[in-house]
Order: structure tokens, then C-alpha cells, then sequence
């Protein structure tokens, strides 16, 4: 059963999920949702043993709350006894490390949290600067390597992530051309690459950006809801492909060199 939290929905919208189930699928004043599907849905249908994490209908049920899980970090949580939804859209954290200071925030009840306006200040400088445009950043010469190998595929023996081939299109200095194709799926990738800084946004909807960190060595990164850190070393005619996100290494060779 899929859940609820591999959809790809925005954040205002995941909230109204929650919301409509937290009021027994009433949206409005109209029961928009069968009340009796709606406690349905969250009964432990699927029980793992533990008395957590069981499932219902596209819910993963934790003691007083369920969940919709989703990719990277994703989830909608309701939680009835607090009267709460809570969404989490970010990537790269666990929740459990945020959990005791939302616990604490709502489980306060009606009491009314000490004046902080240094806190308040910086939140609202941070929320301005993150709502700002990034600038591009100086670009430099590409070294020797970028334009021996641009345009080259370069191919990989089976792998734990399925790589076939990769090739890069080093054509000016501020952006590149990443093409792959994985053993799975007949068609290749082409993905632009930020050399300036700056991601790229691919016609999936990822976002990269590259930079050379020494005269073989070009590393990426791929921003889609986490972060994937990647990095590619030429050597002759040769390329190791390495990546600490997915804690692989392997090695291929330029197609006809």
C-alpha cells in the first residue's frame, strides 16, 4: 500500500491532509471524508509486534499519533490529544531531533512564552536572507583535464547504484552538461550543472551545482529533496566515481578512448 507521504505534495497541502483528518474528515463544516473511513484508516491494520510503527491505510500508526512518511525527511503527523498537525518538509535531519522541542512548545498549552525579541530579530534577518536569491560566484579558468574529457562517456561495469555511463559537457565556465544512464532505463539523463555556484534545475526537477576540487577531481552535488554528494576522478582514461551520501566507490573506463 502506498502511503500518504510518498505523494509529492506541498507543504499548505500535506497540513490540510492532517487537518482533515484530525476533524474526523470534516472540512469547512462539510464531511467531505466518510467518518467511518477516516478512523479506518488509522486502526493498525498491519502490525509490526512492537506497538509502534504498525500501518493502516497509508498511515503509519506510533501510539497516540499517525504518520504519513515520505521521501528525505517528508512526513504529516497528527496527533489527536494536542490537537496538532505537524509537517516536515526539510531534508538532512532526523526528526527525533527536533521532537522534544515541538513537544515542548505544544504541550505548553495556554501559557504564553517570555518575550524574545533578540530571537525574534534574528528569525526574521534569517527568513530575509534564505528569501533572497543566491549571486553568482566568480568562475575561474576549467583545468586542462575538463576540456580532455568533456563530451567523452565514460562506462561502468555493474555497480551497487546501477550506473552504466557518464559523460560531462564542459562548454563555458559557469555551467556544465552532466548526461547518465542508469543499467535500468534505456533513456540518458541530461542534467545542467552550476560551475558558478549556483544550482541548475534539470527538467525533473533536481537541482545541481559542480565544482573542480583539484586538476582530476570534479565534484557535484544533486539537490532534489536531500542532499547527494558525489565526485568523479579522470585518470588517463580512466574515472572512479565516489560518493560519502551513498557510501559507494567504484571505477570505469572511457568508451573508444
Amino acid at each position: 500500500t502506498r502511503g500518504w507521504g510518498d505523494l509529492h505534495l506541498k507543504p499548505r497541502d500535506a497540513a490540510k491532509l492532517g487537518y482533515l483528518w484530525l476533524n474526523d474528515g470534516v472540512w469547512d463544516g462539510k464531511q467531505v471524508v466518510s467518518s467511518a473511513w477516516v478512523q479506518d484508516a488509522v486502526e493498525p491494520l498491519s502490525k509490526t509486534g512492537a506497538g509502534e510503527d504498525d500501518h493502516g491505510y497509508g498511515w503509519w500508526i506510533s501510539g497516540e499519533e499517525y504518520i504519513a512518511w515520505g521521501r528525505g525527511g517528508q512526513s504529516v503527523r497528527v496527533v489527536p490529544s494536542l490537537n496538532a498537525i505537524v509537517v516536515t518538509t526539510g531534508a538532512g535531519f532526523e526528526y527525533d531531533q527536533i521532537a522534544p522541542y515541538l513537544v515542548a512548545a505544544l504541550t505548553k498549552g495556554g501559557e504564553r512564552l517570555p518575550a524574545n525579541p533578540a530571537g525574534v530579530a534574528q528569525l526574521e534577518e534569517t527568513v530575509a536572507a534564505i528569501g533572497q536569491p543566491a549571486q553568482p560566484e566568480p568562475t575561474g579558468p576549467l583545468p586542462e583535464t575538463a576540456r580532455a574529457i568533456s563530451g567523452k562517456v565514460y562506462r561502468f561495469d555493474p555497480n551497487p547504484i546501477g550506473l552504466e555511463s557518464l559523460s560531462i559537457d564542459f562548454d563555458g565556465p559557469a555551467q556544465a552538461m552532466l548526461h547518465i544512464k542508469l543499467q535500468e532505463n534505456a533513456e540518458t539523463r541530461d542534467w545542467p550543472v552550476g560551475l558558478d555556484g549556483k544550482y541548475r534545475l534539470s527538467s525533473e526537477g533536481r537541482a545541481l551545482r559542480g565544482h573542480w576540487t583539484d586538476a582530476e577531481t570534479f565534484a557535484f552535488e544533486i539537490f532534489d529533496i536531500g542532499q547527494e554528494f558525489h565526485q568523479v576522478r579522470f585518470t588517463d582514461d580512466r574515472i572512479e566515481f565516489s560518493s560519502p551520501t551513498l557510501g559507494v566507490k567504484f571505477e570505469g573506463r572511457q568508451q573508444n578512448p
